[in-house]
This record gives C-alpha cells, sequence and structure tokens, in this order.
C-alpha cells in the first residue's frame, strides 16, 4: 500500500500540469463534499482520505494511518535530499501560480497555495542559498499579487540574505514598497538591483520615482520638524518664560495663535464673552504688555458703535468689566501637548489629555482691574488658559445679567 501510495505522490510531484490541476480539483471537491455532508449533519473521513496532502489543514493520527497522498509525501521525504525537495516545492508553487493565472474563479486560493508550497520549500532548510533565495522571491511575488506588500519585501530581503545576486528580488520588493509607500525601502532595493544590472530600466525608472517621492517626503518631514521647533520654542516662552498654566480649549475661538514678537511682548488673540446673549467679540493681537484699559476704550468708549443686541444700552464704557474663572488643581498641558496645540488650534494632538487633570475645578470669578497688563493677569495663581485663546467674560456692572453671573459662584462676590 505503502509503495502504490509513493508511485502515486511521486507522479503527482511531477512537473505535469494535467496531474497537478487534477490534484487541486480534487482538493476542491473534497473540501465542497465535506461542507455539504456538514450542512446535513453528517461527518465522515471519506474526504480525509482522498484530501491531497498537501491541502490538509491538519494532520492526525487518522490521516497518518489512512490518507495514501500523505503516506507517499512522506516516503518521499524519506527518501530525497534536502535540495531535491525544496526544488519539488518550488517547482511545485510555479505550476500552481500559472494555473492561478489561468482560473480566475479561484485565483487568490491558488495563490495562498502557491504561497504555501514556497513556504514549505523553506522549511526544508536545504543547503542551497541560491536556491532558498529564488523561493523567497518567489513567495515575495505571490505576497505582491495579494497585497500583502510588507510580507513581501521582508522575503526579498531574505532573499537577498541567501543570495546577493537575485535581481528579481530586487525588483519585487521595489515594486511592493512603492505600493505602502515605503520610499526609504524602495530606493534602498533599487539601488541594489542596480549593483547587479546598472542598465536595468525598470529598475532605473522605480528608482527615479523611489528617489524623487523620499526627497520630497525628506523636505516634507525637515517643515514639520522646523514648525513642532519653533512651537516647542513658544511653549517655552509661555510656560517656563512666563509661568503660565494652558488647559484644553473650551470652545473653537477660530485659527488664531498667539506669537512671539521681537520686542519681547507676546501678541495673544482674545476673546471676550457676552453671557447676556451668548455672543462674543474678539481683541485679534493684544500684546501681553497692554493694559485692559486703553482696549475697553477703543470698543466701549466715545464714538464705538453701540453692541447690536445691547437694546437698553447697557454696555458703556463706564460699566462694562472683566471676569476671568480661578481654578484649582489645574496640572496644565505639558510642553509637547502645548507645542501640538499651537500647531493644531487649540488641539494638544493625538495624546489629548483629561480636563479633569489639565484644567482642575472652578473656585471663584475674578474681575480683572483694567490697569493690569493681560501678562500679569494670565500669570495670576489659579488662571488656567484655555487652549491657546486666553478668554473673558464681559458683562455690564449694575445689571440682572451681572448678579445672575456672579450668583452662579457665589453671592458672596456680587
Amino acid at each position: 500500500a505503502n509503495a502504490s501510495a509513493a508511485s502515486a505522490a511521486l507522479a503527482s510531484l511531477g512537473l505535469d500540469d494535467q496531474a497537478l490541476q487534477a490534484e487541486l480539483e480534487a482538493a476542491a471537491k473534497a473540501d465542497a463534499s465535506a461542507k455539504s455532508d456538514a450542512s446535513r449533519g453528517e461527518y465522515t473521513t471519506a474526504g480525509l482520505d482522498a484530501t491531497p496532502a498537501l491541502f490538509l489543514e491538519e494532520v492526525t493520527e487518522e490521516t497518518e494511518a489512512s490518507n495514501a497522498d500523505y503516506l507517499g509525501l512522506q516516503t518521499i521525504v524519506d527518501e530525497t535530499d534536502p535540495g531535491e525537495r525544496a526544488e519539488n516545492f518550488k517547482d511545485r508553487g510555479n505550476r500552481v501560480l500559472q494555473l492561478a493565472r489561468e482560473n480566475k474563479e479561484v485565483r487568490k486560493k491558488f495563490y495562498k497555495e502557491a504561497a504555501m508550497l514556497y513556504s514549505m520549500g523553506l522549511d526544508v532548510k536545504c543547503d542551497d542559498g541560491k536556491l532558498n533565495s529564488q523561493i523567497a522571491s518567489n513567495r515575495a511575488h505571490v505576497h505582491n499579487l495579494l497585497g500583502n506588500y510588507r510580507k513581501a519585501i521582508n522575503d526579498c530581503d531574505t532573499a537577498l540574505d541567501w543570495w546577493s545576486g537575485n535581481v528579481k528580488a530586487c525588483f519585487r520588493g521595489a515594486k511592493a514598497a512603492l505600493q505602502i509607500p515605503d520610499f526609504v525601502a524602495a530606493d534602498r532595493l533599487c539601488k541594489a538591483g542596480l549593483a547587479i544590472e546598472p542598465d536595468n530600466a525598470d529598475l532605473m525608472a522605480m528608482g527615479d520615482k523611489a528617489a524623487a517621492a523620499k526627497e520630497a517626503e525628506s523636505q516634507a518631514q525637515r517643515v514639520v520638524e522646523e514648525r513642532m521647533s519653533r512651537a516647542l520654542a513658544l511653549a517655552d516662552a509661555i510656560q517656563q518664560e512666563r509661568g503660565l498654566t494652558v488647559g484644553t480649549a473650551q470652545f473653537d475661538a477660530g485659527h488664531r495663535t498667539p506669537a512671539a514678537r521681537a520686542d519681547g511682548a507676546m501678541v495673544w488673540p482674545v476673546t471676550l464673552l457676552y453671557p447676556d446673549s451668548m455672543s462674543s467679540d474678539c481683541i485679534e493681537q493684544m500684546p501681553d504688555s497692554d493694559a485692559f484699559g486703553p482696549h475697553l476704550d477703543a470698543m466701549f468708549g466715545d464714538g464705538a458703535p453701540p453692541l447690536g443686541w445691547d437694546s437698553r444700552g447697557e454696555y458703556t464704557r463706564a460699566r462694562v468689566q472683566l471676569y476671568w474663572g480661578r481654578r484649582r488643581g489645574a496640572k496644565g498641558l505639558t510642553r509637547r501637548q502645548l507645542a501640538e496645540a499651537l500647531l493644531h488650534n487649540g488641539v494638544p494632538g493625538e495624546d489629548a489629555p483629561d480636563p479633569r487633570e489639565t484644567d482642575g475645578h472652578f473656585v471663584e470669578w475674578v474681575r480683572v482691574g483694567e490697569e493690569q497688563t493681560l501678562r500679569e493677569v494670565l500669570a495670576m495663581p489659579g488662571h488656567v488658559v484655555g487652549g491657546i485663546h486666553p478668554c473673558f467674560f464681559c458683562l455690564a456692572k449694575g445689571t440682572e445679567g451681572l448678579r445672575k453671573f456672579l450668583h452662579a459662584a457665589g453671592p458672596d462676590l456680587a
């Protein structure tokens, strides 16, 4: 029985397309039959006895005892040297790959079978480095066809470790790298291939594309690094030089960010919120060396246009007051988080902090002294700058709106 099984297996291990086609069809039929039996609640071992050994999902004691193809293959393993076995697996993989091109309906399944055969060839671990390199390169080709581009690159690198003269491995690896894209790997593999075949037009074309893309990518990275460097310097000026605590953004204040000025001052976009109307105003560029008084003169003094919603005329220069909320237990953003916030309109990047830790909790309202500078107010204990946009609440003295606003924090402030 073993002899006849060995004969049958030896025939299928030859390079005859019809034999390989028949084996693949038998595997498909056995698989379909097993699924049909299972759907009817019938479980038999007939399919296991007929399934070609290479397509068995697992080998059990029953398989070892009854599957003729498995017994034949085991006999071959015992009677052939590693180089012959690896060559056989490579040739079988090549034949399956050819069949995949001719059978579009089951192409992906055949690709996987080819990859499995190449893997089995490598598992033999024969001493022929060139053969191992070819098998690894062929498996890389299959990974490219399946879209497994990173695996393809890894296989090509393995192939070149086995045999540095494998130009196909360079081509297939570069092709995969361009698909990811990984321009560094593509450039490296193209250069390796051109060192073998300097006139290879395909490698030259891919190499030019990879080199150009790599340079563009490097240039973009340099721009990102330069922007981050400037943002970190600005974060240092805010946190270390001025001792300010910056928390998370409480609202979208638009695409405005602070900027350092040549005279040492820092220019901030300052938002004024009107609780009475749920509206806002903005001082686009307020140097932190400026006091609040002159800015309020310009916004509410004689000749300034009245607020459209202030029908009672309560928001006059003499009655306008600014407040900010003192907080306790605020840790603030880290240096890196603040730099990210400066780059992304107040959002501290993917490593978003917990506002309960960065912002602490509200304690009381504090009135802004008009003679105080912006820098002095922002540096006061418990002041947390929301995002990168200082925010102050603007109310009119002696109004019901101010009374309600202050009462929300504590009647003692009214």
